[in-house]
């Protein structure tokens, strides 16, 4: 078994992006779709259970998200939480597998970052993945909680684990130091590769 994760209307269009009878998936996820072409999106803030998980942290949010108002959970699939009485967070047994669907839509999440409001999705999507067996390899924190200015791209070459610690700024010379606490995946040797500097 394995689980699939997506977010909101997977599998509702055709290959020329016709809306279908049907999401091809819905069953998988558990789902029943009123129908699929015309107003589907609604606004709110959610709901979560208590039993939610990590995702139960979107509870805190203080901005909207959109959801398909079109969704309702079959008999047997458990629902996480809810926009406006639209069900969230849907996840359904599979086999021997998972599938889960969000029901919100991710690309709020640049939005949510831009206003500083985005830590209970990034806390609640974090959680879910960890949750599902698939946690971050690496995790930088500072003062206790998780950054997002800052990227870890990795490579793996033998048994040697390279990872490149990228602030993104354009001008990085200018930037301010700022104390960051790495957590690897396991024991290990750390080399500063770009002064060819072992650290320890």
């Amino acid at each position: 078994g394995g689980v699939l994760v997506a977010d909101i209307r997977p599998a509702v269009l055709t290959q020329h992006a016709r809306p279908l009878k049907a999401g091809y998936l819905d069953k998988t996820f558990g789902v029943r779709r009123k129908q699929i072409s015309g107003g589907h999106t609604i606004s709110g803030r959610p709901e979560m259970r208590r039993d939610a998980g990590a995702l139960g942290q979107l509870a805190k949010l203080t901005a909207d998200l959109r959801a398909d108002k079109t969704v309702t959970a079959l008999p047997g699939a458990k629902v996480g939480g809810n926009i406006n009485g639209t069900p969230i967070c849907i996840t359904n047994r599979v086999g021997r597998g998972r599938a889960i669907l969000l029901n919100f839509a991710l690309d709020e999440y640049a939005t949510l970052q831009a206003e500083g409001t985005h830590r209970p999705m990034q806390l609640a999507l974090g959680g879910l993945l960890k949750e599902i067996g698939l946690p971050a390899q690496v995790t930088v924190t500072e003062k206790g909680m998780p950054v997002d200015w800052l990227d870890t791209p990795r490579w793996k070459r033998g048994d040697a684990l390279i990872v490149a610690v990228d602030r993104g700024s354009s001008n990085p010379s200018n930037d301010p130091p700022r104390d960051v606490k790495l957590q690897w995946p396991r024991a290990g040797h750390i080399y500063d590769i770009l002064r060819g500097k072992y650290l320890g």
